[in-house]
């Protein structure tokens, strides 16, 4: 509930959300938010190239490889402090 609300608030001041992955949880985003699916890799590289950034709004991460590939496009990760993202 906490991500939707600080996502939903976004979405006014001009910022385009993007999710991806599961689709049973499409049923859960708003109109805010733009769903793309499953991504392979070379889509999720293209898409961190053109965004400001990554929020992982996992419960828990065991690695966090997705933080490190967003990382290295140059993108501003917020996070969970938990799982694998807290190391």
């Amino acid at each position: 509930a906490y991500v939707a609300g600080v996502v939903s608030g976004l979405a006014p001041l001009g910022y385009r959300i993007y999710s991806f992955g599961n689709e049973s949880l499409r049923g859960r985003r708003q109109n805010f938010c733009t769903h793309l699916g499953f991504l392979s890799t070379a889509e999720k590289v293209r898409l961190f190239n053109k965004v400001e950034f990554y929020l992982d709004a996992s419960n828990y991460e065991g690695l966090g490889l997705l933080l490190m590939e967003s990382i290295r496009c140059g993108v501003i990760p917020l996070y969970r402090y938990n799982g694998g993202t807290a190391h």
